[in-house]
């Protein structure tokens, strides 16, 4: 990056207009504030297709466009793969689904974009390139891993600086350097302990506001560089259409950073507002926002803020009595600015579903719940403020890596602490029924999860594990309304549906269980083995026979848990067969079918006379633990029909409660 720095000009006072991956994305792409784009959090938000980004504004103008991610939390369901032909992202990586996957790291993404920008014949393009390692949790690979032990994060810093390093040098070696425009910054930055934030978006801090930029364009005689105005992130997208001669968008805020880079002086310095509302959204504590102009940042809160930048740059003393005049003035700036996002209630977001709070606990975002955080904005100063709740926020935090470690004594303590100070906190209460739940406690996990409908009734995460823990009890028709509701709120959530056919399955509902399961199917293609686990079970010799008194039935194996469906071997005159070795009805077997890349659904079994039926018995086991997150496999012990198991997407790489199934975000 220094290097970079050196060849190009540096920004040195850059400032994010939201310390939140995916709303400081949805600035950098537009060039609008959060409360123009409409993202303000990080789940439940989405860009609307009438915003337009950088990639389209490319795209018109003959370039082909290409990203490339590395977190879920920017998969293309939050609206950005808007104007690109390559969307990369953590659902369908190189076309091959990765249902679950929370993050990649840098090396393949790298990999990934590079292996695009060097094909031969391509166009002039415009390509984002993601790097999510330096983020929660920190875990950098070897060998930054040992010379960084004391400071893991620094050590995601530094592997990232070799993977950039890497880049660069291969764009050179393939002679695209000369010709392409590279410009680096970050979405935010992280607390890492200062005022008490270990990571970002809690407070509006610079340790987690202040960003890097670089620019350098190997067209224009910008080298070593410096330029210490303030600038914003939404100054970037308004900067690359003025240096590319792209189409301008009707709306855009940021103004374009071309001027400074070539030395000139602005007349009127950029003010920066920024703002959070991940307080308001998760916990019902205030949202904050603030201005920060090149010497003093005031922040808007219950109990106000103003600093004196240039001379407290750690932002340790708040100065707003004795400069009453500077942040009265801030003060009237920033509700000049943030009136139309005063002047109604904020945005409801939309649920939450259980996988991408799952996914979000997995990034070590605390609060991964949603709050029914609404009400009108006039309201938001009355609320308490985040300065007097970080204690408890990170007493959470504690009690979320407790239970990562398994120490779930210890989380439900420091859980049951945190909701006798506010009892108000969703994400307490969600994660002691996760506890609850795993230690097998479930009539406590249920009432765990009622409470936390009975605050925010359209929480996804606490109505599938409400179902969940139902299922294990065995309480089915409770389970499948459950499930059905999780449905409701997020439908586009596979995992209540793949439940809900398995709640069929184990009620021997086979009719509902197909559909549901051909549904999923038709959803997300890398689940067709839990339909063809569906046809193996339907009109099963296990079935058929017993009820025309010609076999006998016999359990493969003995599962103690209650929710196992028991696998059978039926015993005829002719031999020994598994549940599945039995044609099914053509019109049964028409109607389920589902053709995934031209591959027959099922095979036809061999001839029932043949030797090795009569020597080798075939268990077909149906995995419906719902702790695990398991998944309907075919197991073939000795392969007699050669049904060999398709595989699920790899869960290698993957950060813990990427599933689901392990009762939503820890």
């Amino acid at each position: 990056m220094n290097r970079l720095a050196e060849e190009g000009v540096l920004f040195q006072q850059v400032i994010s207009q939201v310390p939140l991956t995916l709303p400081s994305h949805c600035s950098i792409l537009t060039g609008l504030s959060p409360r123009v784009t409409g993202v303000r959090d990080q789940a439940g938000f989405s860009l609307a297709n009438e915003r337009t980004t950088l990639a389209e504004l490319f795209k018109a103008a003959g370039y082909e466009t290409a990203a490339f991610v590395g977190a879920s939390v920017l998969n293309s369901v939050g609206g950005l793969a808007q104007g690109f032909d390559v969307y990369s992202d953590l659902a369908h990586v190189a076309g091959k689904t990765t249902e679950g996957e929370t993050e990649r790291r840098g090396d393949a993404v790298i990999t990934e974009a590079l292996h695009w920008m060097v094909a031969s014949g391509r166009k002039p393009f415009f390509v984002w390139i993601h790097l999510f390692d330096p983020h929660t949790p920190y875990l950098p690979p070897e060998p930054f891993k040992s010379q960084y032990s004391a400071a893991p994060y620094d050590g995601e810093v530094a592997y990232v600086d070799s993977l950039l390093g890497n880049l660069f040098s291969t764009l050179t070696e393939r002679k695209l350097e000369q010709r392409t425009t590279v410009l680096l910054t970050s979405d935010h930055g992280e607390g890492l302990g200062e005022h008490g934030e270990q990571a970002h978006g809690y407070f509006l801090y610079d340790a987690t506001l202040r960003v890097p930029l670089i620019l350098k364009d190997p067209l224009l005689p910008l080298r070593n560089r410096i330029v210490m105005d303030q600038v914003r992130s939404i100054d970037i997208a308004p900067t690359l259409i003025e240096l590319f001669g792209l189409s301008k968008p009707d709306q855009i805020e940021g103004q374009s950073l071309m001027p400074l880079a070539r030395g000139d002086r602005e007349s009127s310095p950029r003010a920066a507002f920024s703002e959070t509302y991940f307080p308001f959204y998760h916990f019902e504590w205030s949202p904050l926002h603030s201005i920060r102009t090149l010497n003093f940042k005031y922040i808007q809160a219950p109990k106000p803020e103003l600093f004196d930048l240039a001379h407290d740059p750690t932002e340790s003393e708040n100065v707003l009595k004795a400069k009453a005049e500077v942040a009265s003035s801030l003060a009237e700036q920033l509700k000049r600015e943030s009136a139309n996002s005063l002047a109604s209630p904020t945005e409801a977001p939309v649920a939450v579903s259980a996988t991408t709070g799952a996914q979000l606990r997995s990034l070590g975002y605390v609060g991964a719940a949603r709050s029914a955080g609404k009400g009108k904005p006039a309201d938001f100063l009355n609320l308490p403020d985040p300065k007097d709740k970080i204690a408890l926020y990170n007493l959470l935090e504690e009690a979320l890596h407790d239970a990562e470690k398994g120490r779930t004594g210890e989380s439900n303590r420091k859980l049951l602490l945190i909701l006798r100070q506010d009892p108000r906190i969703v994400d307490a209460h969600l994660n002691l029924g996760v506890n609850q739940a795993q230690r097998g406690a479930n009539a406590k996990a249920i009432e765990s999860f009622k409470q936390v409908l009975n605050l925010d009734d359209r929480n996804v995460v606490a109505t599938y594990n409400l179902a969940l823990c139902y299922a294990k009890l065995k309480r089915w028709k409770e389970a499948e309304e459950g499930f059905k509701a999780s449905l409701l709120l997020a439908p586009e959530d596979a995992q209540p549906q793949l439940d809900l056919g398995r709640v069929y399955l184990l009620q021997g509902d086979l009719d509902a269980a197909a559909r549901t399961l051909k549904s999923l199917v038709a959803m997300n293609a890398c689940f067709r083995d839990y339909l063809l686990q569906t046809i193996l079970m339907w009109n099963a010799p296990a079935h058929r026979l017993v009820a025309e008194s010609k076999v006998s039935v016999q359990p493969v194996w003995r599962c103690t848990d209650p929710l196992c469906l028991k696998p059978y071997r039926v015993v005829t005159d002719d031999g020994i067969f598994d549940v599945g070795d039995n044609l099914l009805p053509r019109d049964r077997l028409d109607m389920m079918r589902v053709d995934v890349a031209n591959e027959p659904v099922l095979q036809a079994p061999p001839d029932r006379t043949s030797p090795g039926v009569r020597e080798n018995v075939t268990r077909v086991g149906v995995n419906t633990d719902f702790l695990d997150g398991g998944v309907f496999r075919l197991d073939p012990v000795m392969n007699v029909h050669d049904l060999s198991p398709r595989e699920k997407a790899s869960s290698s790489g993957r950060r813990r409660y990427h599933n689901a199934s392990s009762i939503g975000p820890r």
